[in-house]
């Protein structure tokens, strides 16, 4: 039974675990997946509490202030296989190991004594070729809505083209203008008097 357990520490304990403490801030970069899709997720907030150290069973638990000064509590298992990479932004050194005190102080006005900034990072070996990969499907994504919004403007080009030449179509022949009109009138008077001077006129010699 050791050895099953031990075996299963050892395929899943990760090879770069964070080494945090209460105090720390950090940036927590977990993979979220949504159906066919992944996307990261970063939580951002301050170290309250670490339980069972950097065994298997071990945690940590970040809290931080959202909107409308709502506070956001998140506990993550170490070797939790989402997590791909850990940020440790700032520090201050606390003489306590569980920060729950925070929890009853109000939420803007919270400060540590003697903290400065960090520039430390766990990151797991397959992070970047994961996030590398996550950023090509976001742009081919991208560049597929692109494409279809493009197909689409056409196609509202193509029907709007169409619809102007049935209109165009449809529309009544010309009407002869004024000059036409009256020599047409002309003529036609024309006719007319002489066919009346030839039937009032002398009848024909003999």
């Amino acid at each position: 039974m050791n050895q099953k357990i031990l075996a299963f520490e050892a395929k899943h304990r990760k090879k770069n675990p964070p080494t945090l403490s209460a105090g720390d801030t950090v940036r927590v970069h977990q993979l979220i997946k949504e159906g066919e899709k992944e996307r990261v997720q970063i939580f951002e907030g301050l170290v309250i509490a670490q339980q069972h150290g950097g065994s298997m069973a071990g945690s940590y638990t970040v809290r931080k202030i959202g909107a409308d000064n709502i506070a956001i509590e998140r506990t993550f298992p170490i070797h939790l296989p989402t997590i791909i990479k850990v940020e440790r932004i700032k520090t201050a050194g606390t003489r306590r190991s569980k920060l729950y005190f925070l929890r009853e102080r109000a939420s803007g006005g919270i400060k540590l004594k003697g903290e400065k900034r960090a520039s430390d990072m766990w990151e797991e070996p397959m992070a970047e070729a994961e996030l590398e990969k996550i950023k090509k499907e976001q742009e081919a994504q991208a560049a597929a809505k692109e494409e279809q919004r493009q197909k689409e403007e056409q196609e509202l080009e193509k029907k709007f083209e169409q619809a102007r030449h049935h209109g165009d179509a449809g529309q009544a022949s010309p009407v002869p203008n004024g000059t036409e009109a009256k020599s047409t009138h002309d003529r036609s008077t024309q006719d007319a008097g002489g066919s009346s001077g030839d039937a009032g006129g002398e009848p024909p010699q003999k």
